[in-house]
């Protein structure tokens, strides 16, 4: 595996105005020998050359209001040599996107304000046995508040859109990945969803607690599936898949200092996963309920700011598996970092 990289991160200011300038170009160069046969035979040979930009401005008109715009996107190019396999097709992808994004405090800065917008626009050049040539575009927006309710209570509510561009796997792949079998799909749409979520924030000198609710809308959620089919080798075959989907859950989670030296935290994460037709989500995680203590210390002798952590994750059962998962079992972890 050769890889090159080259990057360079810039602000520039001007009075009220700031930007940031960011762009990277790598090249990466793979190769897949065997080491069974001799002499070796190099099954795959891809390189792949990517160019990411994000421009980003921020222009503060008062203490209470910000603007914040830019773009940012990235350009690909994909190219397989004579090797026999092909993971992914010879290809050439650029992204480009333009957003906005306003902020706003208001009532003694007791109401921050946000609204955005933005607009993606996706394009792939696919060069299997006949050239294929797609184009994904889309806004999207955001509006959210935060409401400082009283100085220790905080409450947080946000409403938003997004859209996602199947990738060039979900596309095309046809092979192994690791131990499983994908294999992509060429008529898959972009995804589109619609989101809510809301979090209330409690605390006092020694105590927090945190409750986050969502709710996410899924349209044409693109999924990787187990299926019934099989490979002449029997390994099981995976399929990109989409459906209009619902996912809602949340987390509840509380931290207390126990002593100057001394604090605790619990959560308890909870995630739901369904298709429109009553199925449930594959590879939807277990939800687990998290237990920690941690000691820390401002210096010990010569080390600085040193701690030790011992936590408990509790999964439960995962009862509500889709078509071809089976259930799972539940478990206990226990961590000390």
């Amino acid at each position: 595996l050769d890889n090159h990289l080259i990057s360079t991160r810039n602000t520039l200011f001007f009075n009220k105005l700031k930007i940031d300038f960011d762009a990277a170009y790598q090249i990466n160069h793979r190769r897949l020998e065997t080491d069974t046969l001799m002499p070796a035979v190099t099954l795959i040979d891809m390189e792949d050359r990517l160019l990411v930009y994000d421009v980003k401005m921020r222009y503060r008109f008062s203490k209470k209001n910000l603007l914040i715009g830019g773009m940012q996107g990235n350009t690909e190019n994909n190219r397989n040599a004579t090797a026999p396999v092909v993971l992914l097709p010879d290809a050439d992808m650029s992204t480009i996107s333009a957003f906005a994004l306003w902020q706003g405090n208001y009532f003694s800065e007791k109401l921050h304000t946000q609204i955005g917008v933005r607009y993606d626009l996706t394009t792939l050049h696919i060069l299997l046995d006949e050239a294929r040539d797609m184009q994904y575009e889309n806004p999207s927006f955001t509006a959210g508040m935060t409401y400082k309710l009283s100085s220790r209570l905080l409450w947080r509510v946000n409403i938003a859109s997004a859209f996602r561009a199947p990738n060039l796997a979900e596309l095309t792949q046809d092979g192994l990945h690791g131990t499983r079998y994908e294999k992509g799909n060429a008529e898959l749409n972009p995804q589109r969803n619609y989101e809510a979520d809301m979090s209330l924030h409690y605390h006092i000198n020694k105590f927090e607690l945190t409750a986050s609710p969502f709710y996410n809308r899924i349209l044409d959620y693109i999924y990787l599936s187990p299926t019934a089919d099989t490979t002449a080798g029997g390994q099981t075959i995976y399929r990109y898949l989409q459906s209009n989907s619902t996912i809602y859950g949340g987390e509840v989670s509380g931290e207390s200092l126990l002593m100057p030296f001394l604090k605790a935290k619990a959560s308890y994460g909870y995630l739901h996963g369904v298709q429109d037709n009553g199925n449930y989500l594959p590879l939807i995680p277990q939800n687990t309920v998290r237990l920690s203590l941690t000691a820390f210390w401002k210096q010990y002798r010569f080390i600085k700011k040193p701690s030790v952590s011992l936590e408990s994750v509790n999964a439960f059962a995962q009862n509500h598996p889709s078509s071809f998962e089976t259930k799972t079992n539940g478990y206990q972890l226990l961590n000390m970092i």
